[in-house]
């Protein structure tokens, strides 16, 4: 007598329903704001739920409120895109902080601890600290040292050229004697590789610099080698980061140096919108700067890697600017009005070019 059972057949995958497939579809769309996506997902599912009425018809009350919140999310993130844009990232991180939270920011860190738990001091001192804060004779007393000035000190180990460019009140005349004394004008830092050209650009006090020595800056390291076509990841070229990061002088001293103006971001670059853009659509809410770079050859009327030119991208992002510009905050007026004045701008040229021609 036989006593083996006959084997079961193995349970297929579980079948998934066209909701629940739906409702997958909009979760992801809400995680990545995804709008349109969030749009189709929910006509489909209210198609679906016209026929099928064991679909609760409260979920939709949910999903109006996350279309809300994508919504509100999207006019945020164009917002902080272009503070970037502007390079005023003072204000894009209020806003980030404003609309997404900071991760592990609290303002009142520092005065939560107990003194026993304050960490204790560096264990590796900053020779050149002096020269980062500005303080006044600290150049002096460094070139006394007999300091190798190329030597990678301090806590995040970079040349004491690095250090002068940090100071809140540095000068082209700081550098000058730098380098001067043997300071390598074409030196990089040990963890990111990063140039003195671009170390000059990332500092947090651009806005109080004098412009005139800034551009000498440039001009000094240009002059000892340093590269005009220097690449920069994240921005395709130091061209770039000067344009958004820096100011006109920084611009202006590069092109002097025969910087090519036609190296578009690349294709991952932080605002999505201006992924493979050319100089003239990263200068567009700094007019004084585009004006450089249409002085320098720029073609507006080039088309860019993603499918328009740079007189259509800014002429449209200047009407969508003033479509979004709001009295209770001045800063989207003068955003507009910069877009507004460089869309005209490349108009202009492109008329003086066609009257040329005619």
């Amino acid at each position: 007598m036989p006593t083996s059972k006959k084997p079961r057949k193995k349970a297929g995958p579980a079948r998934v329903s066209a909701a629940d497939t739906l409702m997958s579809q909009l979760t992801a769309a809400m995680m990545d704001s995804d709008l349109d996506g969030f749009d189709t997902a929910y006509d489909a599912l209210a198609a679906l739920a016209s026929r099928d009425p064991s679909i609760d018809a409260a979920i939709f009350d949910d999903l109006d409120a996350m279309r809300t919140g994508i919504v509100a999310d999207i006019d945020a993130q164009v917002r902080i895109d272009a503070a970037l844009w502007a390079g005023d990232l003072d204000r894009a991180e209020q806003l980030e902080i404003a609309n997404f939270g900071a991760e592990g920011f609290d303002e009142d860190e520092d005065f939560d601890e107990d003194e026993d738990e304050l960490e204790p001091p560096l264990a590796n001192p900053d020779p050149w600290e002096g020269l980062a804060t500005g303080e006044p004779g600290a150049l002096d007393q460094v070139l006394a040292s007999g300091a190798d000035v190329n030597a990678h000190l301090g806590p995040d180990p970079r040349p004491a050229l690095f250090a002068a460019l940090e100071a809140p009140n540095r000068s082209a005349a700081h550098v000058e004697r730098l380098l001067a004394a043997g300071a390598d004008a074409l030196a990089l830092t040990e963890d990111g590789g990063d140039s003195a050209m671009v170390w000059a650009l990332i500092s947090t006090h651009m806005k109080q610099f004098d412009p005139a020595s800034e551009g000498r800056i440039f001009d000094l390291l240009l002059q000892r080698g340093a590269d005009p076509d220097e690449g920069c990841g994240e921005f395709g070229c130091i061209l770039n980061r000067a344009i958004i990061m820096g100011l006109a002088a920084h611009v202006m001293a590069l092109l002097r140096a025969g910087a090519e103006t036609d190296t578009p971001t690349p294709y991952d670059f932080a605002i999505h919108d201006l992924a493979y853009a050319p100089s003239l659509v990263l200068a567009a809410p700094k007019p004084d700067v585009l004006t450089l770079l249409l002085e320098a050859g720029a073609n507006p009327l080039a088309i860019g890697s993603f499918g328009q030119t740079a007189l259509d991208f800014v002429t449209a992002a200047a009407a969508d600017a003033r479509d979004r510009q709001t009295a209770d905050d001045p800063w989207t007026i003068t955003h507009a009005a910069a877009l507004t004045r460089s869309a005209g701008l490349l108009q202009a040229w492109v008329n003086h070019r066609s009257a040329l021609r005619n």
